[in-house]
């Protein structure tokens, strides 16, 4: 007896995902709605979508719950411009794709928490780059500071020798200014007309010197 041939496999998508977007694209929803390119949708009334919509289409209550599946079957947050509106999307759910929607396929737990895992040893490390980071910057700082510290006592240093050295050369009877004196009085006391007057006018030494 030859055996009929199998027919082939229908795969349909998951009654959420069918749900979902019955919800969606229903008209007289209005808490949640395709977005302009019609390729994610938003949540526009979280308090009437959780009370109103959401039995329709997940067996949870909570919005928490309906956002675990969401992630759960690969939908991703976007940013929207309104902070108060919640936008998801996934490469296989856009309107009028029905066609799509059985490559919606739900993770399994051990996939979800494998990603979760890597996410946050991704957080961890971060966090210890940025501790590192942290501690490098405050020891450079420290390292600035003590230079300038060194370069300020420097600078002071090099200005009290340079006041020495000016106090030195004034006055008239000490510095560089009193030798200047010294060395033309015995320059003067050897000269023959010095040693021909015998020594007269000494006290007019110092005002020759000028």
């Amino acid at each position: 007896m030859q055996s009929l041939p199998l027919e082939p496999k229908i795969e349909t998508p998951s009654k959420f995902i069918v749900r979902l977007y019955a919800a969606i694209d229903d008209p007289n929803v209005k808490s949640i709605i395709w977005s302009r390119h019609e390729a994610s949708f938003l949540i526009l009334d979280k308090e009437d979508f959780q009370q109103n919509v959401l039995p329709m289409i997940s067996k949870t209550s909570e919005f928490s719950g309906f956002i675990r599946q969401l992630n759960a079957y690969g939908f991703k947050k976007r940013n929207n411009i309104d902070v108060n509106v919640r936008e998801y999307a996934h490469p296989n759910f856009i309107r009028n794709r029905f066609d799509l929607l059985t490559k919606l396929s739900r993770r399994s737990t051990g996939i979800i928490k494998s990603e979760s895992a890597s996410l946050q040893n991704n957080i961890k490390f971060l966090n210890e780059s940025n501790f590192r980071l942290t501690s490098e910057v405050l020891t450079l700082k420290n390292k600035v500071e003590e230079q300038d510290k060194k370069i300020k006592t420097l600078m002071e240093m090099f200005q009290q020798m340079f006041n020495m050295q000016a106090d030195k050369g004034d006055g008239l009877g000490t510095g560089k200014f009193s030798e200047r004196q010294l060395d033309y009085k015995e320059k003067k006391r050897k000269s023959p007309k010095y040693l021909r007057d015998g020594g007269a006018n000494q006290h007019d030494d110092y005002n020759d010197f000028f």
